[in-house]
């Protein structure tokens, strides 16, 4: 040590058994030899770019690289962490409904104009399929090799987009496909119909396995991720658990208004539910427990959870994207959007990507290692307490001080022996 930084050394330690105040090992060390407490500091707006039309889907791969929008008027891709378009196709259309693979590599739309795209990760339409309407509802399995989809006139097909196969079609009469799901295998799929029912069907068999009535419009329908429970929502707020290989209602649960949106945990054992009087729900997949953990002004109209499942992301009709604490409801950042915040995308790196109005959004939502605090016991609390710690630190600070000084003075008198 230096003149100076021994006297400021001891300084602080003559302070500390004075007044027992606790000098941190860093002050002398280096880092604190504490544990880090991970906690949410920030919810930051990476970029905002405008589209031609109205965002009606918005997709974010599984590793965070790109982000995949689609609505009226356009479908493009650009890079999650930039903005920058990687490609764009803007036509006369609109889009209804879209999904892609985990990767990226193929992206399924259906059209309002009686068409499925499939399109390849470069930007090239590698299929085109005409279809007997609109396509309302579709859903591809994670790896993009099998896809469900339904039409208004309530035409349903299974296809191998890969192969550009249309494997089999069925269809109900006098009645709209409006939700589709697909197992994450792709073995079994559901549809919701605008007269109230859902059928089951098993992969490329044009004959439902079961078929049940159900309280309202189907307005979600999604598998959980091991593909042992399909989950469907209504718009008078029914939701649904069921099997998915014979229908069977295992049970179900009433929100206080139509279920808007669902995000299941990565384990399948927790699910949110947002609904169109503003109300978030957390419930247990198994045994059908909830609560109401948060609350907007408005409606919720998008969920997605990131950080394996710490965090929930949300919008609605407020203009406003969200994110909370899981283990609380606790609002840890927000950023006001320009209209309804309809679609929302995360990943597991902390980015998540919105649609609101004309314009798409990314955001990046940071965790930083902080120390964690004094327990009140040493770091603050009661004049009593502080006199007790400073009593049993006054006899190793001291110590600690006669030493320096000691060592001080023996380096004085050394200098003054040398000639």
């Amino acid at each position: 040590m230096t003149g100076k930084a021994e006297a400021t050394a001891l300084t602080l330690i003559v302070l500390s058994a004075a007044m027992g105040i606790q000098i941190p090992p860093a002050a002398f060390t280096g880092p604190s030899q504490g544990g880090p407490d991970p906690t949410l500091q920030a919810v930051r707006l990476l970029w905002t770019n405008r589209t031609v039309g109205g965002v009606r889907t918005t997709l974010l791969t599984i590793g965070g690289e790109y982000v995949t929008a689609g609505g009226k008027g356009f479908v493009a891709r650009l890079e999650a962490d930039t903005g920058r378009r990687i490609w764009s196709i803007e036509r006369p259309f609109q889009v209804d409904s879209m999904d892609e693979a985990g990767d990226g590599s193929i992206v399924a739309v259906g059209l309002e104009q009686a068409r499925l795209w499939t399109i390849k990760g470069d930007g090239s339409i590698y299929w085109e399929l005409p279809t007997e309407g609109p396509v309302l509802a579709l859903d591809l399995t994670l790896t993009g090799d099998r896809i469900v989809l339904g039409t208004f006139f309530g035409t349903l097909y299974f296809a191998y987009p890969m192969d550009r196969r249309v494997e089999a079609a069925y269809r109900r009469e006098g009645t709209a496909v409006i939700e589709a799901a697909l197992s994450g295998d792709g073995s079994t799929a559901a549809v919701g119909y605008s007269d109230d029912m859902l059928e089951g069907f098993k992969w490329g068999v044009p004959d439902p396995m079961w078929r049940l009535g159900v309280k309202g419009h189907p307005s979600v329908l999604a598998y959980s991720p091991r593909g042992d429970r399909l989950v469907l929502g209504t718009s008078l707020g029914a939701l649904y658990i069921l099997n998915p290989w014979s229908g069977e209602i295992l049970w179900s649960f009433n929100a206080s208004d139509a279920v808007s949106c669902i995000a299941f945990l990565k384990d399948g054992s927790r699910m949110a539910v947002g609904s169109h009087d503003g109300y978030v729900y957390l419930i247990d997949v198994e045994e059908g427990s909830s609560s109401r953990i948060y609350r907007i002004e408005g409606s919720v109209k998008s969920i997605a959870y990131i950080e394996s499942g710490s965090i929930l992301c949300i919008g609605g009709t407020d203009r406003r994207f969200r994110a909370l604490k899981m283990g609380t409801g606790e609002e840890l950042g927000s950023i006001k959007a320009g209209y309804w915040v309809t679609s929302i995308s995360a990943s597991e790196n902390g980015l998540a990507a919105f649609g609101a109005g004309n314009s798409l959004y990314a955001a990046e939502i940071t965790v930083k290692e902080e120390e964690r605090p004094l327990p009140p016991s040493i770091g603050g609390g009661s004049p009593g307490k502080l006199l007790l710690y400073s009593v049993w630190a006054a006899p190793p600070a001291l110590g600690a001080a006669i030493i320096l000084l000691f060592m001080r003075r023996r380096r004085v008198r050394g200098d003054k022996s040398k000639p």
